[in-house]
């Protein structure tokens, strides 16, 4: 059985029509008691929690008496846009334990109806639990909300239903400066879910480049993609880079979405990102990934994530990265994590991103520019910037075969790399010709189908396998 808990019977009405015909669904509203007597075992309940802020609050007060009535043993799915963090910190003051959150859920209440559908016919306890979801939203934030308490709860609720602070003071037998001291401080809590746009401090944040909290500003293409990312349905595929002797060096890591039955590429979702919170909770997954992988093979081999332009200067990027970077096993596995930057950013016109490089190398970590001389190449920054790595686009790497300008290209700056203790580095290698031609310019590494195709996470061992393989009964001329 099925429950809906929805102050907004049109929205009600909806996702009992999203739900299976199978199901039975019974719905009801805030305050109308009705819930109590549909408590059984296997019980499901999907909540709405609307952003009118009465009955945000009075729909969330709900959701706390129904997991404490029931010792958390509740399979409960939460519709939102607010913040998961600032739902579960609130919830977390709210409810006896914390453990009676172990069966909530949340998404955004904005999804697109085929995305919602499927969720609400599907196992949502499979989905992200909600306090993971908030602890990923904090991450990419780096900030943590103050939950609301009982007592601030009931003062706003009170106070929004139009009850005076004298008749709620009366009715309490609490004093008027206690509740207005209750009420100033649930108010506080409240402008993170509700206000943040409108707060002076998001338009501080705004005019240093590195929004915070903007959830309740993103897309719903954003939100969908953003709700994609905590439930896995983005997942990460690994490229092989080797040397010529096709020894396995390093691992780009790479993005795929499955999205209604289809694997879709980083290009057919990755230019609709306008957000930079969105950017940086993509890049926090795939560092996550990549740090994973540097503890699973004991620093044997570097693991690179893509840094978008977007939020190249991005003083929380940077927090997370040194954040993430605590989980590894060696602390000196540092400099296996490869931060791959862009050419196309102009570090001449953005002196924080400049910044921003120089101390992540000062932290230990390699920083590569990314699609050398690309055709989209805004110049050469290597007086700007002092890279530890080079990658070649892979545009110059196809013409270098029949084009003496592009090889020229390449062999200079291999040879610059040479010089400077740095690896010059091939994507694109789709045949065997190719990867002769560049390894006798002076290329160290090589990535490219020609080598070995992206694989997924559960067959890296088997693709480490083959690759050893390769380098035996293939050897390179």
């Amino acid at each position: 059985m099925t429950y809906i808990l929805s102050p907004c019977n049109m929205m009600a009405c909806g996702l009992a029509n999203l739900l299976s015909a199978s199901q039975t669904c019974t719905v009801f509203f805030p305050g109308s008691g009705k819930e109590r007597s549909q408590e059984e075992s296997g019980a499901r309940f999907v909540v709405y929690l609307p952003e009118q802020p009465y009955w945000l609050l009075a729909v969330l007060r709900q959701v706390a008496q129904l997991l404490d009535r029931n010792d958390g043993q509740l399979s409960m799915l939460i519709l939102s846009r607010s913040s998961a963090s600032w739902i579960w910190r609130s919830l977390q003051k709210l409810v006896k334990k914390d453990a009676y959150l172990s069966g909530v859920r949340v998404a955004p209440s904005d999804l697109p109806s085929a995305s919602l559908a499927a969720l609400l016919r599907g196992d949502w306890d499979n989905s992200v639990s909600l306090k993971k979801h908030a602890l990923e939203e904090e991450l990419v934030s780096q900030i943590r909300p103050e939950g609301l308490t009982r007592k601030e709860l009931d003062v706003l609720v009170d106070s929004l239903a139009g009850q005076t602070i004298q008749e709620q003071a009366k009715q309490r037998g609490v004093s008027h400066k206690t509740l207005y001291v209750q009420r100033m401080s649930g108010l506080k809590k409240m402008t993170h879910p509700l206000l943040h746009e409108k707060a002076p401090i998001a338009s501080n944040q705004q005019k240093k480049g590195d929004t915070a909290g903007t959830l309740a500003a993103l897309s719903p293409f954003e939100r969908e993609l953003v709700y994609a990312i905590h439930n896995r349905q983005i997942y990460p595929v690994f490229q092989p880079i080797v040397n010529g002797g096709l020894q396995l060096k390093g691992l780009e890591i790479l993005a795929r979405w499955h999205r209604n039955g289809q694997t879709l590429q980083p290009a057919e979702f990755l230019p609709q990102i306008r957000s930079s919170y969105t950017w940086r909770l993509l890049t926090a997954f795939m560092l996550q990934e990549a740090v994973g992988g540097i503890n699973q093979y004991q620093g044997a081999y570097y693991f690179a994530v893509n840094i978008p332009a977007a939020i190249s200067n991005s003083e929380s990027l940077f927090g997370i990265i040194k954040q993430l970077s605590t989980r590894l096993i060696n602390p000196f596995w540092t400099d296996r994590l490869v931060l791959e930057i862009s050419e196309d950013l102009n570090l001449n016109q953005h002196q924080e991103s400049r910044f921003f490089i120089t101390q992540l190398q000062h932290q230990g970590y390699r920083v590569m520019l990314d699609d050398c001389f690309s055709q989209s190449s805004v110049y050469f920054p290597v007086r700007a910037v002092r890279f530890n790595d080079y990658k070649l686009d892979r545009k110059v790497v196809a013409d270098a075969q029949y084009e003496p300008h592009a090889l020229a290209l390449i062999k200079s700056l291999a040879y610059y790399c040479e010089l400077t203790g740095s690896y010059c580095v091939a994507e694109g290698i789709d045949s065997r010709e190719k990867l002769r031609l560049l390894l006798a310019s002076g290329v160290h590494l090589f990535q490219g189908y020609g080598i070995y195709k992206p694989v997924f996470k559960f067959e890296l061992r088997q693709m480490i396998e083959a690759l050893k393989k390769r380098e035996t009964v293939q050897p390179i001329a």
